[in-house]
């Protein structure tokens, strides 16, 4: 039987759930060849859980885990994601990177840059120019060309 990968979303939520994110406010967690298609579905049940939490009482700790602090230490990297793309207000635009990977099955190269055309079509320019070069960037202090996708 093959052996599969961790999937990204459980190990964010491991990593959101074991109060890290919540001891070290700057630390910078990125999940990256898992796609963003999952990241709407997992803020949504963050909210939820936070909200029936609210319900039945208050959390074990003063600081909890929440979208916020989802949204505030990770960032999701999207190779070919056009369902992703169309959540990104729920992800938070500064919150996806775009990878393209070497030639394997999962990845866009050698075309990269045909199918996020494709998918960013209808994104605003300054919103691809955050999910191609905004963080990234400043994190690794890496020079930004002014136009991302010509």
């Amino acid at each position: 039987m093959p052996c599969s990968p961790p999937r990204p979303s459980t190990s964010s939520i491991d990593w959101l759930y074991s109060g890290i994110p919540m001891r070290f406010p700057n630390i910078k967690i990125c999940m990256s060849e898992g796609g963003i298609g999952w990241v709407g579905a997992v803020i949504d049940r963050i909210d939820h859980l936070n909200v029936r939490q609210e319900e039945v009482g208050p959390p074990p700790i003063e600081e909890y885990a929440t979208s916020e602090v989802f949204r505030r230490n990770f960032w999701f990297c999207a190779l070919d994601d056009p369902t992703g793309f169309l959540t990104r207000d729920v992800i938070g635009v500064d919150n996806i990177l775009v990878e393209s990977d070497y030639p394997h099955s999962d990845s866009t190269c050698p075309t990269p840059r045909t199918s996020l055309r494709k998918h960013l079509a209808g994104v605003p320019r300054e919103e691809q120019r955050k999910m191609l070069l905004g963080e990234r960037g400043q994190a690794l202090r890496h020079p930004v060309p002014p136009e991302p996708l010509p």
